[in-house]
């Protein structure tokens, strides 16, 4: 296997995330698809993965949290601010929409409950698979239980959310406020 700059990343990451953190899993697959994905658990370490290593890549500084008690996956730190933000990955709804849930699912003691993020985030950060396309949702943008990504729609309503408006560039939208920053003069 040809080991490209971004290999060499994944394999790095994954090193650094098995010693501090073993309930992770990478899977770093070449090929499209399901990327040999089997469960909810496997997805989200994709898209984790994925989210970290472009954030990474464009220059951001990442913290994880450690355990699996805290409502955001990482906190992305960009000239003093700091962003508490939770991975989900999309899937396409419609033709012309993806989708991805806002809220938290967990079953114990066979009782189902979901839980939302509200104030512990201050941003969502969507994979799509599909397209290899991430989006950065603020979460004060974004609707309770799911949320629809429109690419095309024979109508303009105001309430459409255009995929193309929350598609990541790089750069952290100006309207995305964090809700803890960190004052250097202080």
């Amino acid at each position: 296997m040809v080991q490209t700059p971004l290999r060499e990343l994944f394999d790095r990451l994954t090193a650094v995330k098995r010693r501090k953190c073993s309930r992770i899993r990478i899977f770093l697959s070449e090929s499209k698809g399901n990327h040999g994905i089997s469960n909810s658990k496997d997805v989200g370490d994709r898209t984790e993965s994925k989210v970290l290593a472009t954030l990474i890549e464009y220059g951001y500084n990442v913290s994880i949290p450690f355990g699996d008690n805290d409502k955001y996956d990482f906190v992305v730190g960009d000239s003093g601010d700091l962003y508490r933000i939770q991975c989900k990955t999309a899937w396409k709804n419609k033709a012309e929409t993806i989708r991805f849930n806002t809220h938290s699912q967990t079953t114990k003691d066979g009782e189902y409950y979901e839980h939302t993020y509200g104030d512990a985030i201050d941003a969502f950060v969507v994979y799509y698979p599909a397209t290899d396309t991430l989006y950065w949702v603020n979460e004060v943008d974004a609707t309770t239980q799911k949320m629809e990504l429109r690419f095309d729609s024979r109508i303009d309503h105001p309430s459409i959310n255009w995929a193309d408006s929350y598609e990541f560039d790089g750069t952290i939208p100006e309207n995305c406020r964090p809700k803890h920053s960190h004052d250097r003069t202080g």
